[in-house]
C-alpha cells in the first residue's frame, strides 16, 4: 500500500521519534529532538535529502490517509524494535 519513498520516510520517522524519547507514553517535556548534526546522520541513514523531506511532510499534509498509513507503520517500526 506504501510507496518506497513512504516506507523509507516511516523508518525514518520511527528512528526521529526514537531518538526523541517518544517510545510510549512520556511526559512533553522529556521530549528531546535530535540535534542537526543526529538528524543530518539519520537522513542520509534513509537516503533522504533535506528536499526531500521537505517535500514528504508537505505531501502528507495534503494527503491524510497516507499519512495515516505511514503512522501506522512507524508504530509498528518501533513496537518491533523495543522487543
Amino acid at each position: 500500500m506504501l510507496e518506497p519513498a513512504d516506507s523509507r520516510f516511516a523508518a525514518f520517522y520511527s528512528d526521529y521519534l526514537m531518538s526523541s524519547g517518544v517510545e510510549g507514553h512520556v511526559e512533553r517535556s522529556d521530549i528531546l529532538p535530535p540535534d542537526a548534526e543526529v538528524l543530518g546522520s539519520m537522513l542520509a541513514r534513509h537516503s533522504i535529502t533535506s528536499d526531500e523531506l521537505n517535500s514528504r511532510i508537505r505531501f502528507y499534509r495534503e494527503h491524510p490517509m497516507r499519512w495515516r498509513h505511514v503512522l501506522l507503520e512507524v508504530r509498528e517500526n518501533i513496537r518491533k524494535k523495543q522487543l
